[in-house]
Order: C-alpha cells, then sequence, then structure tokens
C-alpha cells in the first residue's frame, strides 16, 4: 500500500478494499463460530475445570474481530504517511485500557478484562475509520457497508444453520 500511495492512489484504494473485504470474510465468520462453540473449544482444549472461561473466549473472540477490520484502516494511515496519528490512536486506547482495567477489574474480575479490551478495540476501530476518511483515500462507505452487512448475513445463516443441524 505504501508504493500505491506514491505511484497509484486507484491501486491504493483497489488494495484496501480488497484487505478489508477478505478480512471481513475472515473475521466475522470466525468470531461468530468460535462463539458458537467456546464451551466445546475450551473443554477440549483445558477440560472442564476451565469451563467458565468460555465467557471471556466469547468476549476475546470479538475483540480480535474488531481488531481484524480495523487492520485496513491502520495499515492505511500508515502508508498515507500518517503514523503519528496511528501511534497517537493506539497510545490513547492503551491509556483507556489501562484506566478502565485498574477501575472494573477488581469488581468484575477477568470478563471485565475481556469486555474492556472488546471496548477499547472498537474505540481504536472507530478512531481508525475517521482518520481514513479524511485521508481521502478510503473506498466507498456504501461498500464497506455492503460487504458487513453481506458477510452478517451468511454468518447468521451458519449460525442459524449450526443452531439446527449442529447443536
Amino acid at each position: 500500500m505504501s508504493r500505491f500511495f506514491v505511484s497509484s492512489i486507484d491501486s491504493l484504494k483497489v488494495a484496501l478494499e480488497k484487505s478489508f473485504k477478505y478480512l471481513v470474510l475472515i473475521a466475522i465468520p470466525l468470531g461468530l463460530g468460535i462463539t458458537l462453540l467456546s464451551d466445546q473449544i475450551i473443554f477440549v482444549l483445558y477440560g472442564q475445570a476451565y469451563s467458565q472461561s468460555a465467557g471471556a473466549l466469547q468476549i476475546l473472540i470479538w475483540a480480535d474481530v474488531v481488531f481484524l477490520i480495523d487492520y485496513s484502516f491502520t495499515i492505511l494511515l500508515m502508508a498515507s504517511n500518517r503514523q503519528k496519528l496511528n501511534t497517537i490512536t493506539l497510545g490513547l486506547c492503551a491509556l483507556l485500557n489501562a484506566v478502565l482495567n485498574i477501575i472494573f477489574i477488581p469488581q468484575y474480575g477477568f470478563i471485565a478484562a475481556a469486555l474492556i479490551l472488546l471496548v477499547t478495540q472498537t474505540v481504536s476501530l472507530i478512531i481508525h475509520f475517521v482518520l481514513s476518511l479524511n485521508t481521502g483515500y478510503l473506498f466507498g462507505r456504501k461498500t464497506i457497508t455492503m460487504i458487513i452487512v453481506r458477510t452478517v448475513l451468511a454468518s447468521l445463516l451458519m449460525g442459524y444453520w449450526y443452531g439446527i443441524f449442529g447443536a
């Protein structure tokens, strides 16, 4: 993308759209699949003694989904010579994460830690998306919406199918 930033803005937009599309196509179904199978995954990997951690896995996988979706916007910022904005965003999110952890983990434990990570990843995604809009290199919002909507609908169909035949 850095090379395209210098040589071809159109190629940069195409590369960004493709990376976003493929990351969404991987992340959302993976998130739903792991959410649905979290109890079995924890049982197989760690045994019954860790069954309570399935809830944390269900939250943490969505933090990873958000991270993967955010990745394209992060790369766009770095490729378009806006590394400083990316660093500031990540620093603010790290600070937010630390403060929320200090406040909520003592009372709510590991579930709070998982939720806080999801919140800070989402904040990072929102900031990176807004900053990407301001670069002028981001492909259309309608395209972004359609990619996400189609992937969510297909993933929900997968989850529904699993609910009928897999449970």
